[in-house]
């Protein structure tokens, strides 16, 4: 039979009330997104805030109106399964493509002033391809090691590479993709035979993103500082997916990730 215990009596009875309020503030700080941003600040390395933090932005981007965010998804061409592609020997995934030249916008201004010769630099633009067919772009570095804001898919055609890449706005910047198609001339070298946003009824790409022009090469660094494509923040939307029960199961290898 299960006993009815009064806290009242419990030696630690102060302590318990106080840990049941600090609990209770706990997770109240939990549904708002900015004390979230302070504690993956001040404790970096925790899973279980990180995890609460993404769960967190989905659940303000499922109720809050993005602009832009039905238009690139309803404009999207590919979807993606757990599956893998053989390109051994034509494309590389153990680092990243760059960019060398200085990018800019659609009138020709520059956006960044940086050498040629520096793939690691700060402003350099940087694209990377995982063996399940995962695509990030936009890399940038954090404490060593790179992050990406732009994920999607990629697709290999003989020597003919198309790719989809997003970014889900807020309520303060609108979503856009990008649909690339490269040729991989060599495993070390791309160029780019075309780009186009993925929503063509807006022009936020065309204002704001990095203009590369037909023909631009792309060449290959050797990097392990790659981000871990497991845990891209679109792998957690159902749209991204070709099945929805594969999503099911991705989402349940992903909270035993964290």
């Amino acid at each position: 039979m299960r006993a009815n215990v009064n806290i009242k009596d419990c030696k630690f009875a102060g302590t318990g009330k106080k840990l049941i309020s600090f609990i209770a503030v706990v997770l109240l700080c939990f549904t708002q997104t900015g004390c979230l941003t302070i504690l993956e600040n001040a404790f970096p390395n925790n899973k279980t805030i990180q995890y609460l933090s993404d769960a967190n932005l989905d659940r303000l981007e499922n109720t809050m109106p993005i602009r832009n965010k039905d238009c690139v998804i309803n404009h999207k061409s590919m979807c993606y399964s757990c599956d893998t592609t053989n390109i051994e020997g034509r494309i590389r995934t153990d680092g990243f493509y760059y960019y060398p030249k200085i990018a800019v916008d659609i009138e020709g201004n520059q956006f960044y002033e940086h050498g040629s010769d520096d793939p690691f630099g700060e402003a350099t633009y940087r694209i990377a391809f995982y063996t399940d067919k995962t695509y990030c772009s936009s890399l940038w570095m954090h404490d060593s090691l790179f992050n990406a804001a732009e994920w999607g898919k990629f697709e290999m055609h003989n020597d003919t590479i198309v790719t989809e890449c997003f970014v889900i706005g807020n309520a303060n910047t609108p979503s856009y993709g990008i649909h690339d198609t490269l040729l991989a001339k060599s495993p070390d070298t791309l160029i780019l035979l075309s780009r186009n946003p993925v929503c063509p009824e807006y022009d936020f790409f065309h204002a704001q993103h990095y203009k590369i022009e037909p023909n631009g090469k792309f060449y290959f660094v050797p990097s392990n500082r790659l981000p871990d494509p497991k845990k891209a923040w679109i792998k957690r939307k159902k749209w991204f997916w070709c099945d929805e029960d594969e999503w099911k199961r991705y989402k349940r290898e992903l909270k035993k990730m964290y």
